[in-house]
């Protein structure tokens, strides 16, 4: 069961349209991304991930299709959990998140930015090929940003469907 609401879906569309003409390396990631791969959850919006010089790239396409309006410009931000070259846009009212080279601060060190090409599979949906994570890949994402309630429900879906994990779910460390 694939359960992105239809503004989601429509957002996503365009979104793989745009980016399909180009080499960018991308990745659909946290909410979305699983309820596009069958979770029951409804997410507030598009998480997008790649590497740093594309996210200043895929902000400027994105802001080509004529209902999309900037939010933040993609700029380095920094928390104490994360940092990553991070802007928002809204399209058609869907809010869109882009992260370039993100980190997650661990265990007192900043861990290494992800190999995003090593990382990325490929799913289909409704007629898209959309890039996302490993779900274990999320699951171990969810869990070092002690975010343990949302690991949990990760690790319950895959054992209710029969996902196995695949490998070493680190970032690279």
């Amino acid at each position: 069961m694939n359960i992105l609401p239809q503004a989601h879906e429509e957002t996503l569309r365009m979104i793989c349209n745009k980016l399909s003409e180009t080499d960018i390396i991308w990745v659909l990631t946290a909410s979305a991304s699983l309820a596009a791969q069958g979770m029951d959850l409804i997410p507030s919006d598009i998480d997008i991930q790649t590497n740093d010089m594309d996210a200043y790239k895929i902000a400027e396409l994105l802001k080509e299709i004529p209902i999309t309006s900037e939010i933040l410009p993609v700029e380095f931000s920094t928390t104490e959990k994360m940092r990553s070259h991070f802007g928002r846009l809204e399209i058609g009212g869907v809010l869109i998140e882009i992260m370039g080279n993100m980190q997650k601060y661990c265990e007192g060190e900043w861990e290494e930015i992800p190999n995003l090409p090593s990382l990325v599979e490929y799913m289909d949906y409704k007629d898209m090929k959309l890039p996302i994570f490993n779900i274990a890949y999320e699951a171990a994402h969810y869990k070092k940003m002690k975010r343990f309630e949302r690991a949990a429900q990760i690790e319950a879906f895959m054992q209710q469907t029969d996902i196995v994990n695949f490998g070493n779910c680190s970032d690279n460390k």
